[in-house]
């Protein structure tokens, strides 16, 4: 993703990728991945982890999610 600072900081960039699987008998789906960015989008350079949780109770009807 390419960034455009109005407020001074220029142009910079926002990068993530994540994956994701399911646990074939539980029907949870687990996703992970990560970020980075330059000084423009925060003020300040950034990299983290992120990761999910998907996990049906109800089919179709209702679903626990946690990010």
């Amino acid at each position: 993703m390419l960034i455009f600072n109005r407020c001074g900081a220029g142009v910079g960039n926002f990068t993530y990728t994540h994956t994701s699987f399911e646990l074939p008998k539980l029907e949870t789906r687990v996703s992970a991945g990560g970020f980075a960015d330059s000084r423009a989008p925060f003020g300040k350079y950034a990299d983290n982890f992120i990761a999910g949780m998907e996990q049906p109770i109800i089919h179709h009807r209702f679903t626990i999610l946690a990010e």
